[in-house]
């Protein structure tokens, strides 16, 4: 949905251009956009970001409770610690970090590229091993989005 204002933001004018982070994106692109440039890709891992006194993946208690508003994520956190209580939870970067205290959770799951870019790497507690944490298809890519018929 939020794809789709941006578009139809493109196409009045309104904006000139939009960047979106790939994995997001529709199969299909709206007729009069271009994907127009692949922008240098960010780190594709996911990553813990942790109550204070955790330092990774392994030093959570049985039981620990950790946001992820992604099935992939879920499921493979639960393949590795089966132990684990997952909460679903949804919102902006900042919003789910502070989901950690509002909702008493140990840790939430996010993109290190969101924080990369986002400027909060410093909140990033653990890089999930890709042995553990597989992730997204063309996570960490962006794209920019323009009115055109061809790339630039």
């Amino acid at each position: 949905m939020f794809i789709k204002e941006i578009e139809v933001a493109l196409l009045k004018g309104e904006i000139d251009l939009a960047i979106h982070s790939v994995k997001d994106l529709p199969v299909q692109i709206t007729s009069g956009l271009v994907f127009a440039a692949y922008l240098k890709r960010e780190d594709p891992r996911d990553v813990l970001v942790l109550k204070e006194g955790y330092n990774d993946i392994n030093d959570l208690p049985q039981g620990a409770k950790i946001g992820t508003g992604s099935k992939r994520r879920m499921y493979q956190l639960i393949k590795y610690r089966p132990d684990l209580e997952i909460i679903p939870i949804r919102g902006n970067i900042d919003t789910r970090i502070r989901k950690i205290e509002d909702e008493n959770l140990d840790g939430v799951v996010l993109a290190a590229a969101g924080l990369n870019r986002a400027g909060l790497n410093n909140h990033i507690s653990y890089h999930l091993p890709i042995d553990i944490m597989i992730p997204a298809p063309a996570q960490g890519a962006q794209i920019l989005h323009r009115i055109g018929r061809r790339p630039v």
